[in-house]
């Protein structure tokens, strides 16, 4: 029998009270770990997941609920919850209130372009987060294509948008550079109606991955 090994981010030790974080871990990851074991500590239904398994914790779908819902706990932490939301309103959609709202709470560029997508304006946004052509992939992407974040509007007016779709325009855009903006372009996508609405879009290359937000143009 062949034995896998399983590199842990971090480890929760409910019954002594702690959370151990790989410290090979890059800095922003090893704050991100700690914040999502921090939410399992504290919410007593993913206690009991992690004591023992049962028939329900068995079930891949109630895993990859508790891990959302630890997502979701730890972003909300990590930037104040509502008190994010009420900054970024204040904010035009583009790469420079990204920024300005990293600067603002000190965290890593990755998880606030996520939770600027997700958690500020009330209007059709999207990120790709995804490996630059000019790059090899990771082992553990399938795809070039590491995370596809869109908000609740984008989500419900666009739900036939894939993320291969705008990631072919986001390489034919991106032209290899050290860092920054390294590719504009606007996209027209089709939307549940079956009108074309215009994006524009910027993708910014912090060295490891390209983080491309789309922006409804009204």
């Amino acid at each position: 029998m062949v034995r896998e090994r399983i590199r842990l981010a971090a480890l929760w030790l409910p019954t002594e009270k702690r959370i151990l974080v790989d410290d090979s871990q890059p800095e922003p990851k090893r704050i991100w770990a700690s914040f999502h074991d921090t939410v399992h500590a504290v919410l007593p239904w993913h206690r009991a997941f992690f004591l023992g398994d049962t028939a329900q914790t068995l079930e891949p779908d109630y895993q990859d609920m508790l891990e959302s819902e630890a997502n979701y706990g730890a972003s909300a932490l990590m930037f104040g919850g509502q008190l994010f939301t009420t900054q970024a309103l204040d904010t035009t959609p583009g790469w420079h209130a990204v920024q300005q709202l990293r600067k603002a709470h000190d965290k890593s560029l990755v998880t606030t372009f996520r939770r600027y997508i997700e958690h500020g304006h009330d209007k059709p946004l999207a990120g790709l987060i995804s490996t630059p052509w000019w790059m090899p992939k990771p082992d553990d992407q399938i795809t070039r294509c590491r995370h596809f974040v869109r908000s609740r509007r984008f989500g419900r007016e666009f739900p036939s948008v894939t993320p291969d779709e705008l990631l072919q325009t986001v390489n034919r855009f991106a032209q290899p550079r050290r860092g920054g903006i390294v590719g504009e372009f606007t996209v027209s996508l089709e939307n549940a109606a079956g009108e074309i609405t215009e994006f524009y879009g910027e993708s910014f290359f912090n060295q490891h991955y390209l983080l491309t937000l789309f922006v409804v143009q009204t």
